[in-house]
């Protein structure tokens, strides 16, 4: 197999819980370094991976001289980290967001091309149970023609760290957001044609966004219905639905973390005769009572088996197979963000004189 000399950008808590010892696990990276500004976790690196660390990537980057550098530092830096990296002649993988901006992510594609570096970004979504799952009932055609898909997260946490402050990209729209737009406008297979968006803060100590609503329309004709809400005392609300011309299917979770979807749909060939009734007069003055014969199904999540995301990485960066996540529709994904927060008006994020506009 082929080996990728590989450093890490960032050892907080996506990179110390998934990346590092993902890298680590995979035979075909040689992770030999990582950088991050505090010493104490340099340290912890440093004993627990028999690696080198760094205060500073790009030292790093210019020391190692590596082949892939993966960066799960916070957001604001991902775009200057990337860019560096890539003027260096090292390919990037990096932890969404891509950027805080579609212009930042416009540059970072740009200087990929100018390059010739590859550039992916880290959307575990697309290959979770969920939409693993989802992914086969659209596809299966049980339900008919899908026209909506709704999902939710819900939780309340007054949040406190960085992803409270806008100063540093953080709010719910980029952090969740990233994940939520990225695994819909994937499983409708199209782009968005029109987004609308509200956004509140109410439990974050911060002054970023914990409360987003996003409402789009793909130009497939699909709704994609969307909210991420960290301030929902509220157990039972819906995670995921899917409708179809034909029925639907409803996500249950289960206390093992997995659960199953609820399908409900009919075959056309069962359905009663029934035509359109041209007056105005109900027959016997009585509501419509249709009798469909409702089939039911289960679609149970334990029967997926989640794909390790660096799996395709190691394809992408290391065989030259097509990267599973383009940088188009990583760039189609800033671009509804973007067009989220002018939609709502009320969380710019700073331009690079520190200034909200």
């Amino acid at each position: 197999m082929k080996k990728l000399k590989t450093v890490m950008v960032g050892v907080g808590r996506i990179g110390w819980q998934y990346h590092m010892p993902a890298l680590a696990r995979h035979g075909g990276f040689d992770l030999a370094a990582a950088a991050d500004p505090l010493p104490d976790r340099r340290a912890e690196t440093e004993k627990e991976f028999r690696i080198r660390t760094y205060d500073d990537p790009l030292k790093m980057f210019d020391a190692e001289k590596p082949d892939l550098a993966v960066i799960a530092s916070p957001s604001h830096l991902h775009a200057e980290q990337a860019v560096a990296a890539m003027e260096r002649g090292i390919d990037v993988f990096v932890d969404k967001p891509m950027a805080v901006s579609l212009a930042e992510g416009e540059g970072m594609i740009g200087v990929m091309r100018r390059t010739g570096r590859k550039l992916m970004v880290f959307q575990p979504m697309r290959v979770e149970r969920m939409t693993l799952a989802l992914r086969d009932i659209i596809a299966g055609g049980l339900l008919g023609e899908v026209f909506m898909i709704k999902s939710g997260g819900f939780s309340y946490v007054r949040r406190n760290d960085w992803q409270a402050l806008r100063r540093y990209g953080g709010g719910t729209l980029n952090n969740g957001g990233s994940h939520a737009v990225d695994c819909m406008l994937y499983l409708s297979g199209s782009r968005a044609a029109s987004v609308s968006c509200h956004m509140r803060r109410i439990a974050s100590l911060g002054d970023a966004e914990d409360v987003v609503k996003i409402l789009m329309k793909a130009q497939n004709g699909i709704i994609l219905d969307i909210d991420i809400n960290f301030a929902a005392a509220a157990d039972g609300l819906p995670q995921w639905v899917l409708l179809g011309s034909r029925g639907s299917a409803v996500y249950h979770p289960e206390e093992d973390g997995y659960g199953w979807f609820d399908l409900t749909y009919f075959s056309v060939e069962e359905l009663p005769d029934m035509a359109i009734n041209p007056g105005t007069a109900a027959p016997d003055r009585k509501y419509m009572r249709d009798p469909i014969p409702w089939i039911h199904a289960e679609i149970r999540l334990d029967a997926y088996e989640p794909i390790e995301f660096y799996t395709y990485c190691h394809d992408y960066f290391a065989l030259g197979k097509p990267p599973f996540v383009p940088v188009e529709e990583t760039l189609e994904v800033l671009r509804v963000i973007g067009e989220c927060r002018l939609a709502d008006g009320n969380f710019p994020l700073p331009d690079s004189s520190g200034s909200f506009r």
